[in-house]
């Protein structure tokens, strides 16, 4: 199956197309197809964002069509304290939304570590990435955050296919 994820943000929205293999119990990442961060610039206008973000919706749709993307899982901001935050829940959602994505937020995400270090979330992802996906290790060393973080969107996204079972 070829899945993206896409860690989607105000500024800088990365997405990962990976080729999962179905191992009866789990699926396991056989490789990293493709990774890019969608980088949008500050604007002083409303309508200049907006446009950005549409842009950026416009390119993951072209890269789903492009990889035959099955299945697509989103990382949104899931509360806003201030109009900033706020601004990044509706941008979120939107692209999530504007590439029929599922949504899930970064603490659900974060929540299949299971690392009790101090290391930041990028030490934490590349670990579990490493040990869970050793074939892919030699690609995730080369991706920035946001591409990595749309990894484990994905991935996320896999191991909750496997806790549906549609027989019960």
């Amino acid at each position: 199956m070829i899945i993206m994820g896409i860690d989607a943000s105000h500024r800088n929205t990365g997405i990962c197309v990976l080729k999962a293999v179905d191992q009866g119990h789990k699926w396991v990442v056989d490789n990293i197809i493709f990774y890019t961060t969608f980088e949008t610039s500050k604007r002083d206008k409303s309508v200049q964002e907006l446009e950005d973000i549409r842009s950026v919706v416009r390119n993951i749709n072209s890269f789903k069509a492009l990889y035959a993307v099955w299945l697509s899982a989103c990382e949104i901001a899931h509360s806003g304290k201030n109009f900033g935050s706020s601004r990044n829940v509706g941008i979120t959602w939107g692209i999530a939304i504007g590439t029929d994505s599922h949504a899930y937020t970064q603490h659900e995400v974060r929540a299949m570590f299971r690392d009790k270090s101090k290391d930041g979330p990028k030490e934490k992802a590349l670990k579990f990435l490493s040990k869970h996906n050793l074939s892919i290790s030699h690609q995730v060393n080369r991706m920035n955050d946001h591409e990595i973080d749309a990894a484990c969107v994905a991935i996320y996204h896999l191991n909750q296919l496997k806790k549906y079972d549609p027989e019960k």
